[in-house]
C-alpha cells in the first residue's frame, strides 16, 4: 500500500517560502493527486527537481502550475488572513498524516491551532427531524468537559446543528468545506460560517477561486473522519454523504457512532444498518466518552502494522517504486508494460474501485500496481478516490484504453 506519514517524508522544523511554493506548484499542477505527488517526491526529494523532470516526460499531459499562479494564490491567503499549510509543515495535523491520501495543502480561516486538537465528527441527514436537533442540543453539550473538537461540514441539517450547539456550549468547531474558502455553501449558512471563522476554524484543500461541485464533497468528507478519532452518525439513508463519511471513517481506523432511528423512518435505514455491522450504538453522550480510550490505543496499534508496510514500499533499493523509468526498458519489457496498463484501465471505470480489489484480480503486488496508476493518473486518465480507490476520468473522444495504449 502507499501511505503517507511523517516516517515515509521527514517534516521539518520549518518550511522556507521557496520551497514551500515548488511544493505548492506540483500540488496543484493538473493530474497530480496525493498518490502522484508523493511517488514524485520519493523519487526526486525536491518539489524543484520534480517539476522540472515533468516538463521533459510525454507522458505526462497535464499543465504544471506557473510560480505566477502560485504566487497570486499565496498572496490571496496573505491579504484575507489565511493561513495556508502544507503537508510538510509541523503545523499539519497528524491525524491527516495518517491517511492514504492526505490532503497536500489546506487552507485554514480562523484558530490554526485546533488543527492539534482531539477533532470529533457529527453528519447527518440535510432533512434532520426535530428530534435529532433535540438530541444534538442535549447531548453534544455534554461533551464540553472531554474538550472535543466538534468538526462536521456546514451542510444543512446535522451539521449546522453540531456547529451551533458547539458556538452556543463555547466549545471549539471546525467546518470542512468542499470548494474554496470564501465560497459559502449553503448561502443560508453565511452568518454561520463567519461565527465559525471568528470562533473556530474553516478549512478546505481546494484552490480558493474554486466554487463547490458535486465530486469535492467526497473529498470533503474523507477530512472530516480524517481529522476525528470518531464519528458519530444521526440519522443517515442508504444513500447519504453521511453513511460515505462513516465508511471512510473505518478505512481510516476510526470509530464510529451512530444514533439509532426508527425503523419507518427512511433516514435510519443507513445508521440502523452500521449499528448491525458493528458501529457504536449510542444513546447519550457517555457512550461516546468511554470509548475514547479504548480507540487510541486501537489506532496505535494499526499504525504499527502500517508502518511496517510502508518500509517495504519505500525501499529505495525497490525499482518497482519508480516511476521515471521506462528508459530502461528493453523492447520485450515495453510491450509487457503497455498491456498491463491496458488490461489495468479495461477494469476502471467512472464508479469508484478499490485498488485492493484491483491488485487481487491482476494478481500483481501492490508496489507495481500504485506505480502503474501513478503513470495513468500523471497521464490524466485516473484520480486517486477517497476510500482508497481510482475512477477513470471521461475522455474526449471516446475510449480510454483506445486512445492511450493503442
Amino acid at each position: 500500500m502507499l501511505y503517507a506519514s511523517s516516517k515515509r517524508l521527514e517534516i521539518p522544523t520549518t518550511l522556507d517560502l521557496e520551497t514551500k511554493l515548488s511544493y505548492f506548484r506540483l500540488a496543484r499542477s493538473e493530474n497530480i493527486g496525493p498518490m502522484g505527488f508523493f511517488h514524485l517526491i520519493e523519487k526526486f526529494k525536491h518539489p524543484e527537481n520534480a517539476l522540472a523532470r515533468l516538463k521533459t516526460q510525454p507522458a505526462y499531459k497535464g499543465r504544471i502550475c506557473s510560480v505566477d499562479e502560485a504566487r497570486q494564490e499565496l498572496e490571496m491567503h496573505q491579504e484575507q488572513h489565511y493561513h495556508l499549510i502544507s503537508y510538510f509543515e509541523p503545523e499539519y495535523p497528524s491525524t491527516l498524516r495518517q491517511l492514504k491520501d492526505p490532503p497536500l495543502f489546506l487552507s485554514v480561516c480562523g484558530k490554526l491551532e485546533l488543527l492539534k486538537s482531539t477533532c470529533f465528527a457529527v453528519v447527518g441527514a440535510r432533512n434532520a427531524s426535530q428530534s435529532a436537533r433535540t438530541w444534538i442540543k442535549q447531548q453534544i453539550s455534554s461533551l464540553k468537559s472531554s474538550s472535543y473538537t466538534i468538526t462536521s461540514g456546514l451542510a444543512r441539517g446535522i451539521d449546522t446543528w453540531a456547529h451551533e450547539t458547539a458556538l452556543e456550549e463555547k466549545m471549539p468547531t471546525i467546518a470542512v468545506i468542499a470548494g474554496g474558502l470564501g465560497h459559502i455553501y449553503p448561502l443560508e449558512n453565511k452568518g454561520l460560517y463567519h461565527r465559525i471563522a471568528q470562533h473556530g476554524a474553516i478549512i478546505s484543500e481546494d484552490p480558493l477561486h474554486l466554487s463547490p461541485q458535486a465530486q469535492l464533497f467526497p473529498k470533503r468528507n474523507r477530512i472530516i473522519s480524517g481529522l476525528s478519532w470518531g464519528i458519530l452518525v444521526i440519522e443517515a439513508s442508504y444513500k447519504s454523504g453521511a453513511l460515505l463519511s462513516a465508511k471512510y471513517a473505518l478505512d481510516q481506523n476510526r470509530c464510529v457512532f451512530v444514533v439509532p432511528g426508527h425503523p419507518l423512518d427512511s433516514r435510519s435505514h443507513g445508521g440502523n444498518k452500521l449499528i448491525k455491522e458493528g458501529a457504536c450504538l449510542v444513546e447519550t453522550a457517555s457512550d461516546i466518552q468511554k470509548e475514547y480510550p479504548l480507540n487510541l490505543s486501537k489506532r496505535t496499534f494499526f499504525a504499527q502494522e502500517e508502518e511496517e508496510e510502508k518500509e517495504e514500499y519505500l525501499s529505495p533499493s525497490n525499482p518497482s517504486s519508480l516511476f521515471f523509468h521506462t528508459e530502461e526498458k528493453d523492447e520485450e519489457e515495453k510491450i509487457e508494460h503497455t498491456s498491463m496498463l491496458r488490461v489495468l484501465l479495461e477494469r476502471i471505470s467512472c464508479v469508484p474501485t478499490p485498488i485492493e480489489t484491483l491488485r487481487k484480480e491482476l494478481k500483481i503486488s501492490s508496489i507495481r500496481l500504485r506505480a502503474l496508476l501513478v503513470e495513468l493518473e500523471l497521464q490524466g486518465l485516473v484520480e486517486q478516490y477517497p476510500g482508497d480507490a481510482i475512477i477513470a476520468i471521461p475522455q474526449e473522444g471516446g475510449s480510454y484504453v483506445e486512445a492511450h495504449c493503442c
